[in-house]
């Protein structure tokens, strides 16, 4: 058998914590990052489930934080606030056009 896979203990609050910087509801947080249901953000920030990489980058997106700081557990949930908002805002806006150009091309 394989080595086990390291978790984040701290990611369900930090997901939560961006969330919550951002004055969202769950909704909006399913919403935006193109979620099945609101339930589905409530098992992300509550550790019934672990989210995809690409739910990840939405966060991070979101929060203007690297997913780095989401995930490693070395940043507290008391340094964690201070992360958001740090990464360039133009540099997400970039990133986010890419990717959305990639998905429209998938559907053509």
């Amino acid at each position: 058998m394989g080595n086990p896979r390291l978790r984040s203990k701290l990611l369900p609050q930090k997901l939560a914590l961006i969330r919550e910087q951002l004055e969202l509801t769950q909704h909006a947080i399913k919403e935006r990052l193109q979620l099945s249901t609101p339930a589905r953000v409530s098992e992300y920030e509550n550790g019934k489930r672990e989210p995809p990489a690409e739910v990840l980058l939405g966060y991070a997106r979101l929060g203007r934080v690297t997913m780095e700081s989401i995930v490693d557990d070395e940043i507290s949930l008391k340094e964690f606030p201070g992360q958001l908002g740090t990464v360039d805002a133009e540099k997400l806006t970039n990133l986010h056009a890419r990717d959305e150009r990639k998905r429209l091309a998938k559907t053509r």
